[in-house]
């Protein structure tokens, strides 16, 4: 009887010691699964002024070139408001957006006015694991406040004496933060399309055609390369040149885009 009693007792202790392995593996994927969530709510390494990862590049970036070298109407302002809206918008978590300024002073040091990347709203954290309250401040605060001040700075000059839009856009094309290490780039003009060099190529320019652009001391002097670069442009109208407009995107622009590799190109409708 002794003996049955003794064997009984090793088989319960042999029960107490499974429960207790099970119970430390339990704790230990609970742990595991702590500490992943706290690796997510802190997210990836952060550039504290754009606010782009450091560990890699943005999956997409969009630069929005503004032409001032003319007058920005009040319209214009508000079609240029919407677009910017529209772009910002398309971007995900992490993506960049950057709002540069043409001044005919020098189109080689474009103005920048507003460089950032998209840190997500409330809608885009895991509300499990971070406050999408505070989500939401951060990218009104942070973000979108700054963009639409950028924006405000936009004023176009007088009647320049010239329109190196072409040039513009070619300095844009290879800005450094904007390299082909970008899966998705993309390039929004908001112009008036009428390129003008006083005593070389002009859109004012009575039957210019684009071998004249082609033949022209401004293109020998531009390197447009936009290859896996979606362009969109967004024209400025000016009622009083309509019809230069529309010559002006048939004899320059569509070509133009086209032979510089553009992977697709898109032109709003005037309003």
């Amino acid at each position: 009887m002794a003996r049955r009693g003794r064997r009984s007792r090793r088989g319960g202790g042999s029960g107490q010691d499974f429960a207790g392995v099970l119970l430390i593996g339990v704790a230990l994927f609970a742990l595991t699964g702590l500490g992943m969530a706290i690796g997510f709510t802190a997210g990836p390494p952060l550039d504290l002024e754009t606010g782009c990862r450091t560990d890699r590049p943005p999956a997409a970036h969009t630069l929005v070139l503004v032409d001032a070298t003319d007058r920005l109407s009040p319209r214009h302002k508000r079609r240029l408001q919407a677009v910017v809206e529209e772009e910002r918008a398309r971007l995900n978590r992490y993506d960049r957006i950057t709002i540069l300024l043409l001044d005919a002073d020098d189109p080689r040091e474009l103005r920048r006015l507003f460089s950032a990347c998209d840190p997500g709203d409330g809608r885009s954290v895991n509300p499990l694991v971070a406050n999408p309250r505070e989500a939401q401040e951060r990218w009104d605060q942070g973000f979108a406040a700054p963009l639409n001040a950028a924006l405000a700075q936009v004023n176009g000059g007088g009647e320049q004496s010239w329109s190196p839009i072409v040039e513009a856009l070619a300095t844009a094309a290879t800005d450094p933060d904007f390299g082909p290490n970008i899966a998705q780039r993309r390039i929004v003009l908001a112009t008036d399309l009428l390129e003008h060099h006083p005593q070389g190529y002009s859109l004012f320019r009575e039957g210019v055609t684009y071998d004249d652009w082609r033949a022209s001391a401004e293109a020998r002097a531009v390197r447009l390369d936009l290859t896996s670069i979606a362009v969109r442009i967004v024209t400025q109208d000016r009622p009083e040149r309509a019809e230069r407009q529309r010559a002006a995107r048939a004899v320059l622009w569509e070509p133009l885009l086209e032979d510089a590799g553009a992977e697709s190109v898109s032109f709003d409708p005037t309003p």
